[in-house]
């Protein structure tokens, strides 16, 4: 019986909490071995966060694998095969979804939606319970800011996470009325 082995695919990872999901994704679905842990740990580093941006500091390649794919995560949405949106909302809900230089990012990934190459992974508030109406007011809202800058997301999947691992691998007991796709199997499909 012959084995396949997983094809070389890249993403990009951009926005507030990308080093967190990054260090997740990583960590969990074997990117880092145990002497990178081991060194991590030496130096202090204790969070996702903090250990995806000193391995992009060393020029650490930062990998992960999915039941298809050897995924790179790539600094430039250009270069990339896919894009991972992380989306934090906004304190109040008046504010924006995306300003500043994280508006030109996105735009910059236009292409990628288009195609159906991007997911959105939306970050939980802290300290809060979700419900699914939180959640789909959040999705429309994600969905009307997108739109607001020219981009087409309908289609697009956006998976609810506290960026610690909830619906990235297996559905979280704390969404149960979330049915869509987790983040591995989206990022799987998006990057086919």
């Amino acid at each position: 019986m012959a084995t396949t082995s997983p094809t070389n695919k890249t993403l990009a990872v951009v926005g507030s909490g990308a080093n967190t999901a990054t260090g997740n994704l990583i960590y969990m679905l074997g990117g880092i071995d145990l002497q990178t842990l081991a060194k991590l740990q030496e130096k202090g580093i204790d969070s996702y966060e903090k250990a995806a941006q000193e391995l992009r500091d060393t020029n650490e390649e930062l990998y992960f694998y999915t039941p298809r794919h050897r995924v790179t995560i790539k600094d430039r949405i250009s270069s990339a095969d896919g894009l991972l949106l992380v989306v934090t909302p906004p304190l109040q809900a008046a504010d924006a979804f995306f300003t500043g230089d994280f508006v030109d990012e996105v735009k910059g990934s236009e292409s990628l939606f288009a195609k159906g190459k991007a997911i959105i992974l939306v970050k939980t508030p802290e300290n809060h319970d979700w419900s699914e109406s939180v959640y789909n007011d959040l999705v429309r809202s994600i969905r009307t800011a997108l739109q607001h800058l020219g981009i087409s997301a309908g289609s697009t999947p956006i998976v609810p996470s506290n960026l610690r691992g909830e619906n990235f691998i297996e559905p979280s007991l704390k969404t149960p009325w979330y049915t869509n796709v987790t983040l591995v199997t989206g990022l799987d499909k998006i990057l086919s």
